[in-house]
């Protein structure tokens, strides 16, 4: 009998948390498809429900949340690609010195690099970490 009790609060706690992570999940995808317009306009309503703006705030404060908004977009547009010419800059690197090595200095490092990944790896799983604080 306690066994059974046992499993069936550990299977309602399970749905629980995969529920609010799904709903964590849809929530951030909703976030990402946001325009820049309907970003200001949600930070500008909520500024007016908490504050008690006049009309003549909220139309200002609306242009300073969508002039923010369009240089934050432009900005993770630059960011996206950044990240990309760096990727492709740390390949070409790596493809560089690959081809400058023998055969037994690549495989010798090869070696090195598969290490020193275990070795870091074990560091993430180390139960003496302490944890990260949670997300606000």
């Amino acid at each position: 009998m306690k066994k059974t009790v046992l499993i069936l609060g550990l299977m309602l706690m399970a749905g629980t948390f995969s529920n609010a992570i799904a709903q964590r999940g849809e929530k951030m995808e909703n976030a990402k498809k946001l325009t820049p317009a309907e970003i200001a306009q949600k930070r500008t309503d909520k500024a007016v429900k908490d504050l008690g703006l006049d009309e003549n705030q909220t139309e200002k404060l609306y242009a300073i949340n969508l002039k923010q908004a369009n240089e934050n977009l432009a900005l993770k547009k630059e960011m996206k690609a950044l990240k990309a010419k760096f990727e492709a800059n740390k390949t070409q690197h790596e493809a560089d010195i690959n081809d400058l090595l023998t055969k037994e200095q690549l495989e010798k490092k090869l070696a090195l690099e598969a290490e020193r990944k275990a070795k870091k790896g074990d560091k993430k799983n180390d139960a003496n970490r302490p944890p990260h604080p949670p997300r606000p």
